[in-house]
């Protein structure tokens, strides 16, 4: 699947504020359990791999 986000903090940007704040508090949870991650978008979401490895794959669903 091919993502226009070109990090995580472009994908994290395109929500609202208050989605901002709960995503980018997630973001730092998972860096000071996992300092070692690798931060990247895969399938259009942040995605963090440990040793290259799929750890976590972040999905945020928006419900109308």
């Amino acid at each position: 699947m091919k993502s226009d986000f070109r990090n995580v903090e472009v994908y994290i940007n395109t929500f609202p504020n208050e989605v901002q704040e709960k995503l980018n508090t997630l973001r730092k949870i998972i860096f000071e359990n996992a300092p070692k991650a690798i931060e990247s978008i895969s399938y259009g979401m942040p995605a963090y791999k440990i040793h290259k490895n799929p750890w976590f794959i972040l999905l945020v669903i928006k419900i109308i």
